[in-house]
């Protein structure tokens, strides 16, 4: 994980706020240096019930399953996470391109991708047992379509999309990709099977196409997003460019401007739907340009109810797509940072390097640590 940055992850667990305003479904969990140690944090979307889930080493990635009952850590050594039981599982992925972060199947229980020879496999992650799917890939990334039969990717010659199905077989050309389309594109699959959004998350500006799931109709959406998601039933595409959050109708082309914050790269990227549909995270640099301080918010898809989440001490913001997933997360309670009340001009001593200071009136609130990864 890049330091100062996190990774948002929502969990459905209906509830209704206090006083009478209705909580939205779901538990924020994001990853965050706030503490002057990468580490995975759960919060509810009213910024209630704040818990520290686990540690992470440094550059490592996490990649949760839909319902939230495990993630994949790519680390070294990688390994399976179970929030409820808090194991972990190491886990080999023999052949890993380096490019490639897998992908699960949409059961939870097969992870898809690419080796450095360029197979397409699939590893059942109880068993361990691993088949081909098809060969001829780019090394770049897969995506699982919603029914878990097929998966999708780039070809290596890096001119055309291909599908091949789950069970191995013969790979099939969707689309002969344009010249402006990236061949590291994120490759994303609709909840209701009828799109496929391409979206240049490593290429900056990054564009963002959409086309139908037969490899017919392909048209730019965006050209300076910063990230994409589809909506729970996959009519709708939200997408972070240059001026807020935009949500579009794919099929009627209908266009709606949720947030007109202006964004920056280190600013309002990274967003995920609720389950229901209704709400949207995504990370807001509420400082603007020229500052790094980085919260997480929601909004309504009517543009409405714009509020936090995270508070941004030291920085709860990101860079990296969010996600959403379903599911309940368990942890313990944060370590509280110190409050020093000051009289006049004052000097503070601490054993640790201070990562992070924050002053309101006479207190003062200081972030502790190390900033490098745990020993694991």
């Amino acid at each position: 994980m890049r330091a100062g940055c996190a990774a948002a992850a929502l969990f459905a667990a209906f509830a209704t706020g206090c006083g009478g305003h209705a909580r939205a479904p779901g538990t924020i969990v994001f990853e965050s240096d706030r503490s002057g140690r990468a580490a995975v944090y759960a919060v509810r979307e009213d910024g209630s019930g704040l818990k520290k889930l686990l540690d992470l080493s440094d550059e490592a990635e996490v990649i949760w399953t839909r319902d939230g009952t495990k993630a994949l850590v790519l680390a070294y050594p990688s390994y399976v996470f179970t929030p409820a039981s808090r194991a972990r599982r190491i886990i080999r992925l023999p052949g890993l391109a380096s490019d490639n972060v897998p992908s699960w199947s949409p059961d939870d229980e097969r992870l898809a991708f690419v080796t450095d020879h360029g197979d397409v496999v699939a590893l059942n992650v109880t068993s361990g047992v691993r088949h081909r799917i098809a060969e001829g890939s780019n090394g770049f990334a897969v995506a699982w379509s919603p029914d878990g039969k097929r998966v999708l990717f780039i070809g290596e010659s890096n001119d055309a999309l291909y599908t091949a199905p789950a069970r191995g077989g013969k790979r099939m050309r969707l689309l002969r990709l344009p010249g402006d389309v990236y061949p590291g594109a994120l490759l994303q699959w609709s909840a209701g099977g009828k799109w496929i959004s391409l979206f240049d998350a490593n290429y900056f500006p990054a564009t963002l196409n959409v086309v139908r799931a037969d490899g017919t109709g392909l048209r730019l959406i965006a050209r300076n997003a910063r990230d994409a998601a589809w909506s729970p039933t996959g009519e709708r595409i939200a997408f972070v460019g240059h001026r807020g959050v935009v949500v579009i109708d794919v099929a009627h082309a209908r266009r709606r401007q949720l947030t007109r914050t202006p964004t920056t790269h280190y600013g309002n990227s990274g967003l995920a739907w609720s389950p229901d549909g209704q709400r949207i995270v995504y990370t807001r640099n509420a400082l603007g340009p020229g500052d790094f301080h980085n919260q997480l918010w929601t909004v309504k898809v009517d543009s409405s109810d714009q509020r936090p989440v995270t508070q941004g001490f030291p920085d709860d913001g990101s860079d990296d797509p969010d996600v959403w997933v379903a599911g309940t997360v368990t942890g313990t309670p944060p370590p509280r940072l110190p409050l020093v009340a000051l009289r006049g001009t004052h000097t503070i001593a601490t054993s640790l390097p201070i990562v992070a200071l924050a002053a309101s009136g006479n207190r003062a609130a200081v972030a502790q640590g190390l900033g490098g990864p745990r020993d694991f």
